[in-house]
């Protein structure tokens, strides 16, 4: 029984990651919080994810705190004149228990809110009516993951390493260190998209299979 609960658990991920896109630091036209960043956008099958570093610069430690879906004050996004509300955050508390973020440490968090649109392109996420955090003009089409590039390249893997082929040159490139990595099904031509973090830098590269 506890075999066919895990396999189902791990079934339902799968299929939810196969629909999942990531864009890695997106853009971003104007923000109001400088110490805290958009790691990373995910559209999942039925949920947009935006997944937060908060960076305390300060000699002291720092509390931080998000508010609830339905307050006044919670997160919400807003993308060609329709609002997406907030489902629920992780990783970081509510005001009454506020997360102490320690002098000059990160502290990730992340919060899902109603999935965006196909058709989105560019979103703001507005801390509510007097919330201090404000994103305006978040990119996560148009401007790819790490604000380079998107190239459509040949790839092959051997475990944990990869390697690219260059058109240019007719060659294959050296293996690369390719741990955490993931390959999501893109569209309906069958194309993938393969995040891979080789010397700690991510990348995004897509194939046609």
């Amino acid at each position: 029984m506890e075999n066919r609960i895990l396999t189902l658990c791990l079934m339902f991920l799968m299929v939810n990651l196969s629909k999942a896109q990531t864009f890695n630091y997106p853009s971003v036209n104007k923000s109001t919080a400088s110490e805290l960043k958009i790691k990373s956008v995910i559209q999942g099958a039925s949920f947009t994810q935006i997944d937060f570093v908060y960076q305390n610069n300060t000699d002291e430690d720092v509390s931080i705190y998000l508010l609830p879906p339905g307050n006044e004050d919670a997160f919400f996004i807003k993308a060609n004149g329709k609002i997406y509300n907030l489902l629920f955050f992780q990783n970081i508390n509510l005001k009454d228990r506020s997360t102490i973020v320690g002098s000059r440490k990160e502290h990730s968090f992340f919060a899902r809110f109603e999935r965006l649109a196909e058709d989105v392109s560019i979103f703001d996420l507005i801390e509510g009516k007097n919330g201090p955090w404000d994103f305006y003009g978040v990119r996560i089409k148009g401007s790819p993951a790490t604000n380079q590039e998107i190239k459509r390249v040949k790839f092959r893997k051997d475990y944990n390493h990869v390697a690219f082929f260059d058109p240019e040159k007719n060659s294959w490139g050296e293996w690369d260190l390719a741990d955490h990595t993931f390959i999501f099904n893109h569209n309906d031509r069958g194309d993938i998209m393969f995040p891979v973090l080789c010397d700690g830098t991510p990348k995004l590269i897509f194939h046609d299979s």
